[in-house]
């Protein structure tokens, strides 16, 4: 009888020496690509930063352009102004007359009508204390008499259906809307301000480089008449470099001009200002790699001037 033998086939498995190696090429690959994901987020969080600082001055600019543009030195708006600070009487309310005054008291159209118009804006926010300033236009045909008269707020209501008899109200449509009755501490309205003259509303306020525990932010706040003292300061912009006397970088810097462009002195007459600079400045910070220490990677800056009202 014959045997077959079957063929016998060897199977070698992997060595240590290849596992090994498999193991470090494995290793450096996953080195080289945490290594660039590192560098990406630590990029990506750069340019965030970065969008984030010019957001921060763009932001600063125009907060201080719409505020500083209201203002009049020559009807005493400005009332303090520091290297890193302005103190101001800011717009808080504005409206139009829905009649003619009645002694010491003014009637203004509701917020808005059913016409799409929209008179009279932040007069439920009124305070007693308030500087109101209503639109005379005098006796005269021509604007050499016209003025804004001052008055102070003694109390402010809303009444509905204050203003039905007005030209600008249809008596259908904006029926049970509210008008406002703002009535003046012992100054009666001139007979010569009449129905639709304008009105507008100011309040002490400022604007102030403070920190908030870690940063810096331009800061806004109001003055409270019953308190007798600022209400709790808001950020609206920031974070900013840190505060510095001039003439060294401040995260906010204030530069003051007479109306000719010469510079003033602080702390300068308020009525002799002309335009107010304002430099704003904010640094990006970046953390070493492997969470080292922070180190500052850039300072950001704009400036900008504002050149006030030179009448009432």
């Amino acid at each position: 009888m014959r045997l077959n033998r079957g063929t016998v086939h060897s199977r070698s498995g992997t060595s240590l020496v290849e596992l090994i190696v498999a193991i470090v090429v494995f290793g450096i690959l996953g080195a080289i690509a945490i290594a660039q994901l590192s560098a990406s987020a630590r990029s990506l969080t750069a340019l965030t930063d970065r969008l984030d600082s010019q957001s921060a001055l763009w932001h600063g600019a125009d907060v201080a352009s719409v505020e500083l543009q209201a203002v009049s030195p020559v009807g005493g708006d400005l009332l303090l102004v520091s290297d890193s600070s302005l103190w101001y009487r800011g717009l808080v309310a504005s409206g139009v007359l829905c009649s003619a005054p009645s002694g010491t008291s003014i009637h203004v159209l509701p917020d808005s009508l059913a016409s799409g118009l929209r008179p009279a804006t932040g007069m439920a926010s009124l305070q007693p204390g308030d500087l109101v300033l209503v639109f005379d236009e005098g006796p005269r045909s021509d604007a050499s008499d016209d003025r804004w008269f001052p008055a102070t707020l003694s109390s402010v209501s809303s009444v509905t259906d204050l203003c039905t008899t007005s030209p600008y109200v249809d008596p259908v449509r904006d029926a049970g809307r509210a008008g406002y009755r703002l009535r003046m501490q012992a100054s009666a309205i001139p007979i010569t301000v009449t129905t639709g003259a304008g009105v507008r509303v100011l309040r002490p306020s400022r604007l102030v480089l403070y920190r908030s525990a870690p940063d810096w932010f331009l800061g806004w706040a109001d003055w409270n008449s019953a308190l007798g003292g600022w209400n709790v300061i808001q950020p609206v912009a920031g974070s900013y470099r840190p505060f510095a006397p001039s003439p060294l970088p401040s995260g906010v810097q204030m530069e003051l001009r007479d109306s000719l462009g010469a510079s003033l002195i602080f702390p300068a007459s308020p009525a002799a200002v002309g335009s107010v600079g304002v430099a704003l400045r904010t640094q990006v910070f970046v953390r070493g790699i492997g969470g080292g220490p922070v180190q500052v990677q850039r300072t950001d800056s704009l400036e900008l001037r504002v050149a006030l009202r030179n009448r009432r």
